[in-house]
């Protein structure tokens, strides 16, 4: 009877409690991203949509930026915990004295899925890397991925890198800008590569296969380690809910598609229809990691060697 009654009190107290205006369940953890506005980020969309955050226990605040160097001085100026760059902007920023790593893996560029690509006009001479000698690129940013993948290929393929000139442009604007006459070429991923084919004016003069290495992880999701340092269990939850993302759109090609639509804004067709399925990375490698930076200190991207194990944060 004793033991009854103490368990009727007990329910009542929690009750009461869980009542009273002034006392509130615990809240997930609130984490502010930040991504460009591209299927190379698009695994924050599918951790949203799907429940991989909720199901870590998190709540995030995605927002959106033109390109990973700025995200990159977000995260170094504290309005933001974790970002989406490029592994030539976070080495760049290391050498610069910013301790950024990866907490999670981004999208994969292999031969089978190249995930960007150079397009030219379609009436174009440029027909092969020894053609875009002297030609002036657009590129969302200069010393990025972008730049050092576009070098590697023309070298790798008969062209002379040292005679290009780059341009940063917005990613929206380039098809007009290559149409219009003001670049040559223009280097872009999806879903901007597949709405510059579909205008029939546009046509790819290279995809970023061989160069540089058979597979690669071009970006990733990163933090300061500072910030890792002192919330290790919010970044574990982050790279989880984004391994499942990887994991779940790796399976689910065709179920991307509607997400796309939604999340980027993308016409059904182009979601569809993109030239190639993204592929992503299910786990951070330093096989993955250490071809950019090789490359980038080639190409003068980065001025010094770095080890991609320094790149990667330790979540244990």
């Amino acid at each position: 009877m004793f033991a009854a009654r103490s368990v009727a009190l007990l329910s009542a107290v929690a009750v009461l409690i869980s009542a009273q205006p002034g006392l509130t369940q615990p809240t997930m953890p609130s984490l502010r991203l930040a991504i460009i506005p591209s299927i190379t980020a698009a695994q924050a969309y599918y951790a949203g949509q799907m429940g991989f955050f909720k199901n870590h226990g998190l709540n995030v605040d995605v927002q959106t930026m033109n390109s990973g160097a700025s995200i990159a001085a977000a995260v170094a100026g504290g309005s933001l915990d974790v970002g989406f760059a490029d592994v030539v902007s976070i080495t760049n920023a290391r050498e610069r004295g910013l301790p950024f790593v990866y907490i999670a893996a981004g999208i994969l560029n292999t031969s089978e899925f190249p995930l960007s690509g150079l397009l030219v006009r379609s009436d174009s001479a440029v027909r092969d890397a020894k053609s875009l000698d002297g030609q002036t690129i657009a590129v969302n940013a200069v010393n990025t991925f972008s730049t050092v993948a576009t070098d590697a290929w023309v070298d790798s393929n008969g062209g002379d890198s040292k005679t290009l000139k780059f341009i940063e442009l917005p990613l929206p604007q380039m098809a007009s800008a290559v149409v219009q006459g003001t670049v040559q070429g223009a280097f872009a991923g999806e879903p901007f590569f597949t709405m510059a084919i579909a205008r029939g004016d546009l046509r790819v003069a290279m995809f970023t296969k061989g160069g540089i290495a058979a597979t690669y992880m071009p970006s990733g999701w990163f933090a300061d380690a500072g910030w890792v340092q002192k919330n290790k269990a919010i970044a574990a939850q982050f790279a989880a809910a984004m391994h499942d993302a990887a994991v779940w759109a790796n399976a689910n090609r065709q179920a991307v598609a509607p997400i796309l639509v939604s999340s980027l804004k993308l016409p059904e067709a182009i979601a569809h229809g993109l030239s190639e399925p993204p592929h992503y990375g299910e786990a951070l490698r330093v096989t993955d990691i250490q071809p950019i930076i090789d490359a980038a200190v080639k190409y003068g991207a980065v001025q010094t060697p770095f080890r991609a194990q320094d790149l990667i944060a330790s979540l244990k």
